[in-house]
């Protein structure tokens, strides 16, 4: 009789998801800078980072509310202190961030702005630009 650990082999299906989740979000996050530094040659910064806020908010808000019923986010069960917190962090980061960001991609392009002095310094990037 073989008798085998279901949890070891779930936990390694799980890392793998996880991984390849992880490698196609980096993919994505790079190729958004490559578009976003191509639509800001004829689009100012304000603008562009309101439509890349804004795209963003309604795929996040429909993927959210497109669930199943059970697994939609009930917002009364939070509580007004941690949705408040929530809204201001996405704020800080969405909205004033986002125009930094945009702002540097406009100035110094996707691969200084990617591979900055800090990332290198912390992340031990090698880029050369």
């Amino acid at each position: 009789m073989i008798v085998r650990n279901n949890k070891k082999a779930a936990v390694a299906k799980s890392t793998v998801k996880g991984v390849v989740m992880a490698l196609i979000a980096a993919v994505l996050w790079a190729s958004g800078s490559i578009t976003l530094k191509i639509g800001l040659e004829k689009v100012d910064t304000f603008t562009a980072a309101a439509i890349r806020v804004t795209m963003a908010a309604l795929v996040l808000t429909t993927v959210a509310f497109s669930r199943k019923p059970e697994e939609r986010p009930k917002l009364n069960t939070y509580g007004a202190r941690n949705l408040w917190l929530v809204a201001s962090a996405g704020l800080l980061t969405y909205g004033i961030g986002a125009i930094g960001y945009v702002t540097a991609m406009h100035m110094i392009g996707p691969a200084r702005l990617l591979c900055s002095p800090l990332r290198r310094r912390y992340f031990c990037c090698r880029c050369r630009y």
